[in-house]
């Protein structure tokens, strides 16, 4: 059991934007339209392409976030950041990062929970 740590905003913005977040899918969806229906179709690609996700972002001025862990193994191998959306008391999360694919990651479901987050790698 790996556990979380709260983020830090300063301390923290250096190496979440070293994470090299590339991905090759294999696979791509478009949207099939007809008159009556919508359909993601799922296309197989000849070579895989290359994308990566803008995790930056997660640093600009203009992206809200109320609280955020990240998890270190020895570096900073996941991140996790919420909302807290007044209105209908909830969280909602609005990043989730983790390297590789054997991970699964358990946030709070309050903003009052325990500053840890428990981190179950498989």
């Amino acid at each position: 059991m790996i556990s979380a740590r709260p983020i830090d905003r300063i301390s923290d913005a250096t190496a979440v934007r070293a994470i090299d977040t590339a991905f090759e899918p294999p696979s791509i969806f478009t949207l099939a339209l007809t008159q009556h229906r919508l359909e993601l179709v799922e296309t197989s690609l000849p070579t895989p392409r290359t994308k990566r996700y803008a995790i930056a972002e997660l640093f600009a001025p203009w992206c809200t976030w109320d609280r955020g862990w990240v998890v270190e193994d020895p570096s900073i191998c996941a991140i996790a950041a919420v909302d807290y959306e007044a209105w209908h008391r909830r969280l909602v999360l609005t990043l989730c990062w983790i390297a590789g694919t054997k991970a699964k990651m358990n946030c709070p479901a309050n903003p009052s929970a325990p500053e840890g987050v428990a981190m179950d790698a498989r």
